[in-house]
């Protein structure tokens, strides 16, 4: 049954991730994606409650929302593996909730790392500021993105 549920949410976050990511891609531009260092960071952004039944720790606040960053070796595309990633999320002018992003692995896919933070609708824009370590022949990645929900 364990097995089942794995894989049921490795399905699930790949649809609701690649569908978020092409919305949002859509709808922003490159404001969702950055290459920084040979790195090619990608970010998603969802409400928590779209995202699988199967995650235990999902906030149900209509103001929590799943942050996912996706990584990529920007010269060969390949998922980079085993980075420690951690993002802070800050309402302009005011202090900020930095959380270490878990690891979300897909088999035969991308490494994905996610977390939930609250971020209430009219307010923002947002800063999202990503940090990565533990990428090969890198000391420390840094980028930031905007949001608002």
């Amino acid at each position: 049954m364990k097995q089942y549920q794995t894989r049921v949410l490795q399905i699930g976050l790949l649809a609701l991730f690649s569908a978020c990511f092409s919305l949002v891609a859509a709808a922003q531009g490159s404001d969702w994606n950055r290459v920084v260092d040979g790195l090619n960071i990608h970010l998603g952004v969802q409400p928590a409650n779209l995202v699988p039944g199967a995650i235990k720790n999902a906030p149900s606040s209509k103001d929590s929302y799943h942050l996912v960053i996706v990584l990529f070796d920007a010269s060969s595309g390949k998922p980079v593996e085993g980075a420690q990633v951690k993002t802070t999320v800050t309402e302009i002018g005011l202090s900020g909730v930095r959380k270490t992003m878990e690891a979300l692995n897909i088999k035969n896919g991308a490494n994905y790392y996610g977390n939930f933070f609250t971020m209430l609708p009219g307010r923002g824009p947002y800063r999202i500021a990503v940090e990565i370590r533990g990428v090969k022949d890198r000391d420390q990645v840094e980028t930031t993105f905007e949001y608002s929900p």
